[in-house]
């Protein structure tokens, strides 16, 4: 893996509806933006930069050194900012990091890298084991089955499969990291969006219904990705206990 070939983005925007200005909340000695940031630059890849929609973000990675770019307000997802600032990253791949994700790792980051330089893989995404029956019932965390060699078959905010006949049954949670050659970006961006990334507003299934495979890779994370007024609250006190172990 060539690590200098590598550009991590970070979409982020200031108006998110379930948890207004949630990139811009305190978190530790830095905002839960700021942490992201600099989680990902210790994974030493070529860039680093955040893709975003207000001036309040860019100054606040600015403020600890960092490069953001302001986005279009027309995106209406994180993959659709990064195709927008394409053209400003030499590099050929490209690592998705959501910017809510203030645990993330370098042992994550490379882990959705990696399969990128193998088997002419065009996309990635990480998972993993669950089976917190107060977890499955979350419809802000993504649940995601696979065939028999890692590739996605559905991302679904239901519980799937779903256990018909057995009780405490195991499933794979999402993580929101990817990993992309900037080729396939390009691709994406032409896709048309589909019924089923209407519906349950993913838009990785916009990937699957127009054809293309998504490798996803099992790791151990007990990280936690702020979507809510809960999940911060969680987020904080895990941070004061010390952080993921």
């Amino acid at each position: 893996m060539n690590k200098k070939n590598i550009a991590i983005v970070i979409p982020a925007r200031l108006s998110s509806t379930r948890l207004p200005e949630k990139c811009l909340l305190p978190f530790g000695k830095y905002n839960i933006i700021q942490s992201v940031y600099l989680k990902a630059c210790e994974a030493g890849f070529g860039k680093v930069i955040v893709a975003c929609d207000h001036e309040k973000i860019v100054n606040s990675i600015e403020n600890i050194g960092g490069e953001a770019i302001i986005t279009s307000p027309d995106c209406q997802s994180g993959t659709d900012r990064i195709t927008e600032i394409l053209e400003k990253i030499p590099q050929d791949y490209i690592v998705n990091i959501q910017g809510d994700e203030p645990f993330i790792s370098k042992e994550l980051i490379f882990s959705v890298a990696e399969p990128l330089f193998h088997n002419n893989t065009m996309m990635t995404t990480l998972a993993k084991r669950s089976n917190s029956s107060k977890k499955e019932n979350n419809p802000n965390l993504v649940k995601v089955v696979t065939d028999k060699n890692g590739y996605a078959l559905y991302f679904s905010r239901s519980l799937i499969p779903f256990p018909r006949d057995i009780e405490n049954v195991e499933f794979l949670a999402h993580i929101g990291i990817y990993g992309y050659s900037k080729s396939f970006l390009n691709i994406f961006s032409n896709l048309p969006k589909g019924k089923l990334e209407d519906l349950e507003k993913l838009e990785q299934l916009r990937v699957l219904e127009n054809g293309y495979k998504i490798k996803v890779s099992v790791v151990e994370y007990n990280g936690i990705g702020i979507d809510t007024k809960e999940d911060y609250e969680r987020a904080l006190k895990l941070l004061e206990n010390g952080g993921i172990k």
